[in-house]
């Protein structure tokens, strides 16, 4: 007689955590256990859980953590949503004979396989802020990489059996720089609905060019500024997201921002609701996410679907990802130029039901409905 498999999910505090347990819950499979695992008891949650009470919030060493660890066992499948170090116990402590499976979100990969993710301006603010471990890791990464999987994080990787990455790419870096066959499985984090909210038969109205998302050198925003100097922007507003990330680096950015484009900067410093935040964006004609690394793609496909022009860094995998399955996103280093005519105008009418055509099949609720039935079937053991 077969038993009802045992699912168990679990979250730390990040962003995603209310998309991605929705969209499991969504898909009615039982059995499924819900924890989000947080350093200490004095810790405050940084966002919202819009259904606390399907979640079962733990702290590391307390009695209900523990004995979390000691039953390990009566589970068949473990989701890693995000691989970080408050995780690498479960995924030690698991039964050979129970999947772990890895919910990975882009900034959990990266730093293994992207030597370097930093373009020539933001590389010297990060010298000069004192980031010289950052600044010469594209140098000594060869040498991490040596030594890797001897490390909590490298264990934990060998002991991983299937992987969700937001693109496949990744995947495909990481097996290939450390020899592992981690399986690869589809899924996509957040709906079309999830992601746009309110906005869903919205279109941008307004010309003001956004600049990544977050408060991070990663997303090479001096880099973007210098670029956008040489531009008329006369009558355009610069939105710049800087509400998560790192502080300090965000006072720089504005300061910056500010020096450069006098009363022409809105710095976003607080965490807004989907809704609020998707309002801003939709002002924007253009958003340009100078990323190498795999990063912003909420913002990205609300973009797209608004009608914004989108520049992204072609040396990312998210511009070979989206290009790949025929977005209309641009190439900020070979298309942010002033003999472009449409520089900064919105995308056009055709590009516009294009990228809706494409953005409704890759992320609608049933394509990301039939993509988790699939993880719970292949998974399965009987």
């Amino acid at each position: 007689m077969k038993t009802e498999e045992r699912h168990l999910h679990i979250f730390t505090d990040e962003k995603w955590t209310n998309f991605v347990s929705d969209i499991f819950r969504s898909s009615r499979k039982p059995n499924q256990y819900f924890k989000i695992i947080l350093p200490s008891s004095d810790y405050k949650l940084q966002y919202k859980l819009n259904n606390h009470e399907n979640f079962e919030i733990l702290y590391i060493g307390n009695i209900n953590y523990r004995n979390l660890i000691e039953n390990l066992d009566c589970f068949d499948n473990i989701f890693i949503h995000y691989l970080c170090d408050l995780k690498f116990e479960i995924i030690d402590k698991a039964n050979s004979k129970t999947n772990i499976i890895w919910m990975c979100w882009g900034q959990d990969i990266a730093k293994m396989v992207i030597p370097d993710s930093y373009e020539k301006y933001t590389r010297r603010l990060l010298f000069q802020s004192g980031y010289k471990q950052e600044y010469w890791w594209k140098y000594t990464l060869w040498l991490r990489q040596l030594i890797f999987l001897k490390t909590p994080k490298g264990k934990a990787l060998k002991r991983i059996d299937y992987c969700c990455p937001v693109t496949m790419e990744e995947l495909l870096l990481v097996n290939k720089k450390f020899n592992l066959n981690i399986k690869y499985l589809p899924f996509r984090y957040g709906s079309i609905y999830q992601i746009l909210g309110n906005l869903i038969d919205a279109k941008q109205n307004g010309n003001s060019i956004l600049i990544a998302n977050s408060s991070s050198y990663v997303s090479n925003h001096k880099d973007v500024l210098f670029c956008l100097k040489k531009i008329n922007l006369t009558n355009r507003q610069i939105i710049i997201p800087l509400s998560y990330g790192n502080p300090q680096y965000g006072d720089q950015i504005e300061s910056l921002a500010n020096e450069m484009f006098p009363k022409q900067v809105t710095c976003l410093r607080s965490y807004l609701d989907i809704n609020s935040y998707n309002k801003i964006i939709q002002g924007c004609s253009v958003a340009i996410f100078n990323q190498v690394r795999q990063q912003a793609l909420g913002n990205i496909i609300v973009c797209l679907w608004l009608g914004i022009r989108v520049y992204l860094n072609s040396k990312g995998v998210m511009y070979k990802y989206l290009t790949n399955i025929g977005l209309p996103v641009h190439s900020f280093s070979d298309d942010f130029v002033i003999s472009n005519t449409q520089l900064l105008e919105p995308l056009t009418s055709s590009d516009v039901q294009k990228a809706k055509d494409i953005l409704f099949t890759e992320f609608s609720e049933e394509t990301i409905g039939k993509m988790v039935q699939n993880i719970f079937e292949v998974t399965s053991k009987h």
